[in-house]
């Protein structure tokens, strides 16, 4: 018989005596499965706390059922049949969605073998049945339990890819629903005690961009490369996005948005910002992990186009667009950058003070903006930036 691609075959030899011997004991030993299998599932739930979980009775008259096909099939001298899988692999799907592990699954198969072996051989003995026979009724179970297994664990795993797979969804909409602020305080507390999450804990939302699957590969390693921080995904707009604890330590050349932290109901507000600082290191060129300490007022350019274009009409248009106008722009912008400080302008800029002296006072000319003014200073500094992020 062929299951799953592996072909098994169980010869005996053709021996008058031995086929009544082999038939004797195994008759016998039917006789005895509700005693042996009793035994098996008391020793199963003693060692395993997933089948301790579950009735007595009820493991005892699954285990029963299978134990007598089993030893159908040994008596009859044949493999499993298409009943017999059919009863084996809804046993496997069944121990997955009680929460069995295959591990504890495999233990328990192996306790029914030692026991139901020790009883087969007890008998044999007992009824002075030849030891090559006893062997050959050994090798015979072996083969029988082996295609068990494969029938069983393959009932198994597709349950738990299927649990997984409905977890990881379940886990991916919370994810989503705390990032975009649709999950009230009373589900965000259900559903952070079933996580395991701190409800009083500090996170911080990011964001970054999905390039390859190498590269979020790469990156959901990073992120998830410490094992004492808390780390929750998901995708948004095709956005790898989620959760860390905080401080988050990310050392990565990625670009991503990182949000303040705050407690897990604020998070709404820390993904908008996480979202608006990857914006802004995308525009800006940044690498790495962008916080609002880094970008400050960039973020505030960015976000707000339609104030910088009237800056810009304001302050950068009157002073043209040839190489001269871009000189003095670059120069105004890195007066501005150095806490307009002539001579340190001058030394980056590698030119005379008097050069920067005169390129601000034709910048000031031209657009009648006086930089001494904090006010003024700032508006043509948001002017220049947003120039720079739409050019």
């Amino acid at each position: 018989m062929e299951i799953e691609g592996l072909l098994f075959m169980t010869e005996f030899p053709a021996s008058p005596a031995s086929i009544s011997a082999r038939h004797g004991v195994v008759s016998r030993i039917r006789a005895r499965i509700p005693d042996v299998t009793g035994q098996v599932v008391s020793e199963a739930r003693a060692q395993m706390p997933s089948y301790a979980a579950m009735g007595h009775a009820a493991v005892t008259t699954y285990a029963a059922t299978l134990i007598g096909r089993m030893l159908a099939a040994l008596s009859e001298e044949r493999d499993l049949n298409s009943d017999d899988c059919r009863e084996l692999r809804e046993y496997g799907e069944a121990r997955a969605q009680q929460g069995v592990s295959l591990v504890d699954v495999q233990h328990g198969w192996r306790i029914a073998l030692r026991s139901f072996r020790a009883a087969l051989v007890a008998d044999g003995r007992a009824h002075l049945v030849a030891d090559d026979v006893l062997l050959e009724l050994s090798h015979a179970m072996l083969d029988l339990v082996d295609q068990a297994a494969l029938v069983y664990g393959q009932g198994h795993r597709e349950v738990e890819l299927e649990i997984a797979r409905l977890d990881h969804q379940v886990r991916a909409e919370f994810v989503r629903r705390v990032l975009h602020g649709t999950l009230g305080p009373a589900g965000i507390r259900v559903q952070a005690h079933q996580y395991g999450l701190d409800i009083d804990g500090s996170y911080q939302a990011f964001r970054a961009r999905s390039e390859s699957r190498d590269s979020d590969t790469e990156l959901l390693q990073l992120l998830r490369s410490d094992r004492h921080k808390v780390v929750f995904t998901t995708t948004i707009d095709d956005d790898i996005a989620g959760f860390t604890s905080a401080p988050a330590t990310l050392r990565t050349e990625a670009p991503l948005g990182l949000g303040p932290a705050c407690r897990l109901e604020d998070l709404g507000r820390s993904f908008r910002l996480a979202s608006r600082l990857l914006l802004t290191a995308d525009v800006f060129d940044l690498q790495g992990p962008t916080e609002l300490t880094r970008v400050g007022l960039l973020a505030a350019v960015v976000g707000d186009a339609d104030i910088g274009s009237e800056l810009v009409k304001q302050y950068l248009e009157p002073v043209g667009t040839g190489s001269a106008a871009r000189t003095i722009i670059g120069t105004v912008e890195r007066h501005l950058d150095t806490g307009m400080h002539i001579e340190t302008t001058a030394e980056m800029l590698v030119v005379h003070p008097n050069t920067i002296r005169y390129r601000i006072s034709r910048f000031e000319e031209l657009t009648d903006a006086d930089l001494r003014s904090p006010v003024t200073a700032a508006r043509v500094w948001w002017a220049i930036k947003h120039q720079r992020a739409t050019s």
